[in-house]
C-alpha cells in the first residue's frame, strides 16, 4: 500500500511541474522517501521473520519438512531470498533520483540563459 502511495505521489509531483514547482519537488522528495522507507522496512521485516525460520534471509538449504497427513518427515533442498519486486523497488528509487537531479540541473540551466 505504501508503495502505491508513493508511486502516486511521484507521478502527482511529475504532473504539476510545471505549475507548482515547490509542490512537485516536495512530493517527489516525499515519495523518494517513501519508497527508501518501504525497501527498509520490508527488507528487515523479512530478515527478523526468515532468521526464526530458514537461519537467514537469502540463502538456500535443505528443509526438514512434515509430509501431510502422515507423521513422517522429508528432506526437501530450497532456496530462499528476496525477489524482483524489491529489486525493482531498488531500481524505480535510483531512476526517480536520476531522472529528479537531471530534471533540477536542466532547469537551473534553462533560468540561467533567460537572465
Amino acid at each position: 500500500m505504501i508503495v502505491v502511495i508513493a508511486a502516486g505521489l511521484l507521478l502527482f509531483g511529475s504532473i504539476l511541474v510545471k505549475k507548482y514547482r515547490k509542490t512537485s519537488i516536495g512530493l517527489t522528495i516525499l515519495g523518494i522517501i517513501l519508497l527508501i522507507i518501504t525497501v527498509g522496512v520490508f527488507t528487515y521485516a523479512f530478515s527478523e521473520l526468515t532468521e526464526v525460520g530458514l537461519g537467514s534471509l537469502q540463502g538456500s538449504g535443505t528443509l526438514n519438512v512434515l509430509k501431510p497427513g502422515t507423521n513422517e518427515y522429508v528432506d526437501l533442498s530450497g532456496n530462499w531470498g528476496l525477489s524482483t519486486g524489491v529489486y525493482l523497488v531498488i531500481a524505480a528509487i535510483i531512476l526517480v533520483l536520476i531522472a529528479s537531479i537531471i530534471g533540477f540541473l536542466s532547469a537551473k540551466k534553462k533560468r540561467k540563459k533567460q537572465r
